[in-house]
This record gives structure tokens, C-alpha cells and sequence, in this order.
């Protein structure tokens, strides 16, 4: 029997959350990149150190960067350039980008949370 290999880095745990997202875009001078003015909101379905699975109800692009505000723990409120790596129907994923150790300890920190939770 074949078993499929999971190509995660890091294990996923369950985060339903309302996240605030802004899309990366070019400057208008064109040489490099800013944060849109104006987010918007989208649901989160699971974390990791290394990414997000989002709904897609925004029918986001693949490989489109964005900034995301991630409430790791109550009043801790952290944001991470994420791009986006996969897309389905209805969901995506984004792979953060360029984190610093504070923030994975957080995610670790919030992942122990949820398994005691269970």
C-alpha cells in the first residue's frame, strides 16, 4: 500500500479566526513594493510555523503577496508577509514569509494551547 508523503514542514493546528489582509502591490513608481490602503477580512481555517489555510472567497491569485494580521494570543496581534503557495475551490494557502523566531515561538505557543484545549 502507498502511503502519500506529507511535504509540510510544520504541523498544521485548527485556527478560526477573522484575519485582516492587504495585498502587497507595486508602488506607483513602480521600483518597489507597498502595503494597500485598505485591507480586507477572510477566515482562517488552520496555522503553522510555516503558513495559513485561508478561504478563497476572494478568489486570490496564486503567488500574490500579502500582508496579514495574525492574533496569535489575546492583545498580540503580529503582522506577516505571507505569499500564496496553493488554491482550490474555495480555500488557499499562504506560506509566510521572512518571520522572525518571536513569531514562530508564538504559533508554537498557540499550537500547545489548542492541544490542551482538546
Amino acid at each position: 500500500m502507498n502511503k502519500v508523503m506529507e511535504k509540510r514542514e510544520f504541523k498544521r493546528f485548527k485556527f478560526r479566526k477573522l484575519l485582516r489582509v492587504s495585498a502587497i502591490i507595486l508602488s506607483k513608481s513602480g521600483n518597489i513594493f507597498e502595503v494597500h490602503p485598505q485591507p480586507f477580512e477572510i477566515f482562517s481555517h488552520d496555522i503553522s510555523e510555516g503558513g495559513l489555510r485561508i478561504d478563497n472567497m476572494k478568489k486570490l491569485n496564486a503567488n500574490s503577496l500579502f500582508k496579514v494580521e495574525v492574533e496569535l494570543a489575546k492583545n498580540n496581534v503580529v503582522g506577516a508577509f505571507s505569499q500564496v503557495t496553493w488554491i482550490d475551490r474555495y480555500q488557499c494557502g499562504l506560506n509566510f514569509l521572512m518571520l522572525d523566531q518571536d513569531f514562530k515561538k508564538n504559533v508554537r505557543q498557540l499550537a500547545l494551547r489548542t492541544i490542551l484545549k482538546v
